[in-house]
């Protein structure tokens, strides 16, 4: 099913709403557009795209998840599937960081222990593809991964769009005929998560654009994700001061499987090219 984002109601409707939702809150600090479809950086959602998800992947993800499940709520506090923080939290942020992430977890239903959540995955119409086709995978990177290597999702559309478009690549990513680009939403089970901090996760924490101890390492021993807020200003490693309220850049999610992102829309978009040019955006009349 296709339907632009103008259409009337559809079978999806409610799922429809919560990707708007996302995509409008998803500039750089939950900023939004000029209007719910239009990004602070100019991109403007077009047009949403349920996938057909094939039966062994949507199966693979729902055995996971009750997996998951099943694990915590017969694990003690803490345990091999309740773990507590290597090296502690001796400042509250890895707290302040969790508090946020779980925020955005959806309504658990009939789950106790697991959570779900929406997250966006920027890239080419080619992956796009390939993922609706075969499903998520975790391939080997070009550069080493940041946090840890996995599957990187976010919940900020505009960090999702500048991955889509190859911005932080040497080659930028081809739009298609109709001049859109490409990002990928997916239900998200996290299981464990390991909130990423500057203590005790940098060796030189006061110094900003310092690599982490995490940098191309597997996830951390009983997690199964990883969660850090990423600033913009500094090469965008982990930026902490959630536990002070301070405004967030963007957040980079690691899950150690794809089995634990299950895709089920594409959300295609446009660039403003009057932001390439380096003009103003245009204002609405």
């Amino acid at each position: 099913d296709i339907w632009p984002t103008v259409a009337p109601p559809s079978p999806f409707g409610v799922e429809v709403t919560m990707l708007r939702e996302l995509w409008a809150e998803g500039g750089r600090g939950r900023q939004t557009g000029l209007n719910q479809d239009t990004l602070p950086m100019g991109f403007t959602l077009t047009r949403i795209e349920a996938i057909d998800v094939p039966a062994s992947d949507r199966h693979a993800f729902y055995n996971l998840v009750e997996q998951m499940d099943s694990r915590r709520s017969s694990g003690a506090t803490p345990g091999p599937f309740n773990p507590i923080y290597p090296g502690g939290d001796r400042t509250g942020e890895k707290a302040a960081v969790f508090a946020q992430l779980r925020a955005r977890f959806l309504p658990r239903d009939k789950l106790q222990n697991q959570n779900i959540m929406l997250a966006l995955h920027g890239c080419s119409h080619e992956v796009s593809d390939s993922v609706c086709r075969d499903g998520f995978a975790v391939v080997p990177y070009r550069d080493e991964p940041w946090f840890g290597r996995g599957l990187y999702l976010t919940t900020y559309a505009e960090y999702a769009c500048r991955y889509a478009t190859g911005e932080f690549k040497e080659q930028r990513n081809p739009p298609n005929s109709a001049g859109e680009h490409v990002l990928i939403a997916a239900f998200v089970a996290p299981g464990m998560v390991y909130p990423v901090s500057r203590k005790p996760d940098y060796t030189r924490p006061s110094n900003l654009t310092s690599s982490s101890k995490l940098k191309d390492r597997a996830l951390q021993p009983q997690f199964n994700s990883h969660y850090a807020f990423v600033s913009a200003a500094h090469n965008y490693e982990c930026m902490d001061g959630a536990r002070d309220e301070t405004i967030m850049d963007y957040d980079e999610l690691v899950c150690e499987i794809p089995q634990q992102a299950l895709p089920a829309y594409r959300l295609y978009f446009r660039k403003n090219l009057m932001r390439d040019l380096g003009l103003p955006p245009l204002l609405p009349a």
